[in-house]
């Protein structure tokens, strides 16, 4: 069972969308209720569109609870380092190949965000893993859908202050 590692902050997110598709279910459910009351032909589920949708969109919601469920048993809390490498919220200028570079945040969730300044990067993900534990200077190489990518960690920080994204 591979690991999915997540900072405190993450793994709270992660249990809060736990709640989230508790609460969808729960609504759905309550939909299915209305839904087959208020059908005035036949015997109540049978050609009833909105019930037959709601109980598809049941299943699918009980589908992403259960994958959520069994996700929460591989979460590896990680804690940040002091150090002046690449590591959980730390910032960092990324130059691919082709010259471009970009500022991201090394994120301990399941998902990445973007804003106005930076691009976020989760440590699950191919390029995270491959600049967790760098250094400024550093050429790092990932693997996505077996194609090589290549670039340099040209600087690191601990916050980005008074940067503005081009």
């Amino acid at each position: 069972m591979d690991k999915i590692f997540v900072s405190l902050e993450g793994y709270q997110e992660y249990l809060k969308e736990l709640d989230q598709i508790r609460e969808k279910i729960r609504k759905n459910s309550a939909s299915m209720s209305e839904y087959m009351s208020d059908d005035a032909y036949g015997d109540g589920w049978h050609d009833n569109f909105a019930y037959e949708e709601a109980r598809k969109m049941e299943y699918q919601l009980f589908l992403e609870y259960e994958k959520k469920l069994k996700g929460l048993n591989q979460l590896e809390i990680m804690k940040k380092k002091e150090s002046d490498t690449i590591d959980l919220d730390t910032y960092f200028l990324f130059q691919f190949e082709d010259g471009e570079e970009e500022w991201y945040q090394l994120v301990g969730s399941t998902k990445s965000k973007e804003n106005d300044k930076y691009m976020s990067v989760t440590l699950n993900s191919p390029f995270g893993r491959s600049v967790y534990g760098k250094k400024g200077g550093d050429v790092v190489r990932y693997f996505v859908d077996g194609i090589e990518y290549r670039g340099v960690i040209l600087d690191r920080r601990d916050e980005l202050v008074n940067y503005r994204k081009d």
